[in-house]
């Protein structure tokens, strides 16, 4: 399935627990990136990806807006941006005042190898994507 970053905020809200549903909810696979056709004036290159998967026979999903930062690195351009339609909930079932949310889509947003994935569109030598797959490895354990 491909998705558009900007199509994530018309999919259907679902609930989701966070952090006791984390494991049931990742891995979450790429959808689709887009690499902006004009670089920035100082050469740097900027796009945007979505991630996602089904839960519960519904597909959640999160996308982001990305910036290179030197060659061969990239970072989510702004954490409190992130799109989803999720609807994080609390142990108590009540929703996650925004500012949490925003917290839960970010530790969603981190479990994924989203870099690896980028710096492939980029054209990123191979050596600096596998180096950053293993750094995400080793964080994990």
């Amino acid at each position: 399935m491909r998705l558009l970053s900007w199509q994530v905020p018309s999919l259907p809200r679902v609930e989701c627990y966070l952090p006791r549903q984390l494991d049931t909810v990742v891995p979450l696979q790429h959808l689709g990136s887009t690499l902006r056709p004009e670089p920035l004036d100082d050469g740097r290159r900027m796009g945007d990806t979505a991630w996602g998967a089904l839960h519960r026979g519904q597909l959640i999903a999160l996308s982001w807006d990305w910036l290179e930062i030197v060659p061969g690195a990239v970072c989510v351009l702004d954490p409190a941006n992130v799109l989803t339609n999720i609807r994080f909930l609390d142990a108590q079932d009540c929703y996650e005042e925004p500012v949490q949310a925003i917290v839960s889509a970010n530790r969603l947003l981190h479990s994924t190898p989203w870099q690896p994935m980028v710096l492939s569109l980029l054209g990123a030598p191979p050596q600096l994507a596998r180096r950053e797959a293993g750094a995400r490895a080793r964080r994990a354990a």
